[in-house]
């Protein structure tokens, strides 16, 4: 797990939002929540986590993003993935 911020997200399924599929780029990111700036519309929107479903693009290509599998704090999750470092 990484940073998302500046990768790009196509948005497939995410309750209460129209006009699916959405893409756009990730500026910003809290715990529950995605802000995206979109290419074709000024300004940034929100989306929630919970129940969205899509892919974000990388340098390594597409994956696969499931919002319930990430809600956590952005902090947190690159601690908790982060190479430890052994004492020798």
């Amino acid at each position: 797990m990484h940073e998302f911020i500046g990768h790009s997200l196509n948005i497939r399924e995410a309750p209460g939002l129209s006009g699916l599929p959405v893409t756009g780029e990730i500026v910003d990111e809290t715990m529950n929540m995605l802000y995206l700036e979109r290419a074709d519309r000024p300004g940034v929107f929100a989306v929630a986590k919970r129940g969205l479903v899509g892919a974000f693009s990388d340098v390594s290509g597409a994956t696969a993003f499931i919002g319930d599998a990430v809600r956590v704090r952005p902090e947190d999750r690159i601690k908790r993935f982060a190479p430890r470092r052994r004492n020798r």
